[in-house]
């Protein structure tokens, strides 16, 4: 597993705990501490499932970038409840748990999924890219924009000097 480990200091037990999964768990699981960016792509093509642990208080309205970067390798999602079932544009296939046997069993059902589940992520997130979305966004906030510019002219009211 990848990523920074932040628990609130009211929750430094279960710190405890998920620190010591690597020694109780035999190899079965390894923190492995936070990813560069460049090693991304490499790490997601060899994984079997990827996680989207949110909590529900702090997460919704919030699109989690690691949903994007986890369909565009077509890795399947396995999300905790907290943004993506309140999401009108959900990836496919998507699965949202509720507790950790609901993960538990979402993760082993994820190795066998139809080979197909893959492209249609790998779609969704080329859909989505910022290239994509970005004029949506900005027509949707700020109402009907200006045409772009597309050279420099000197202004009609002001004189050049």
């Amino acid at each position: 597993m990848h990523g920074q480990l932040v628990f609130p200091l009211r929750a430094q037990a279960a710190r405890e705990r998920f620190l010591a999964l690597e020694q109780d768990l035999g190899g079965r699981f390894r923190h492995a501490g936070l990813l560069p960016r460049e090693r991304l792509a490499d790490v997601l093509d060899a994984a079997t499932v990827a996680l989207v642990p949110d909590v529900a208080s702090i997460a919704l309205g919030q699109s989690s970038m690691k949903t994007y970067d986890y369909c565009a390798r077509g890795v399947p999602v396995v999300a905790t409840a907290g943004h993506l079932e309140h999401s009108s544009d959900a990836p496919p296939h998507a699965t949202v748990v509720r507790g950790a046997a609901e993960m538990a069993a979402a993760m082993v059902a994820a190795a066998d999924e139809p080979v197909g589940h893959a492209k249609e992520r790998i779609d969704w997130a080329a859909e989505r890219t910022w290239d994509r979305r970005t004029d949506a966004w900005l027509d949707a906030a700020l109402g009907d924009r200006p045409v772009p510019v597309t050279g420099v002219a000197p202004s009609r009211s002001r004189p050049v000097r």
